[in-house]
């Protein structure tokens, strides 16, 4: 199964699947699972679940600036951007090339200190 499927039953286990669908699955039947699911009606239902669950904007997730799989909530007012108050404070250490000190080591792409992250 690919990365961007295996995304997709993130929400349910292959095995969870299995039990819905009654009989264990193919991984040829899961990719065709993971590529249907965003267009039945499950995103809708989803949808419904959290609107009864009265969850507001305000319990969005971190944008993740580093691509590291957080999903804080930024309920707690502690940062900023769009980030959650450990990221925001990640983002804090990033500085340009010329602040470095003698310490510092750059990214691959030179965007950012990997000590002082």
């Amino acid at each position: 199964m690919r990365t961007s499927d295996t995304a997709v039953l993130q929400l349910i286990s292959p095995e969870q699947a299995d039990d819905w669908a009654g009989f264990r699955l193919t991984s040829d039947q899961l990719e065709r699972l993971c590529a249907a699911i965003p267009h039945s009606s499950i995103p809708d239902a989803i949808a419904t679940i959290f609107d009864g669950l009265d969850i507001s904007d305000d319990d969005a997730a971190c944008r993740d600036p580093f691509d590291e799989g957080c999903r804080e909530s930024l309920d707690d007012g502690q940062g900023w951007a769009g980030c959650c108050a450990g990221c925001a404070d990640l983002m804090e250490g990033l500085h340009s090339e010329g602040e470095w000190g003698d310490d510092c080591q750059p990214s691959e792409d030179h965007s950012r200190c990997l000590t002082c992250r």
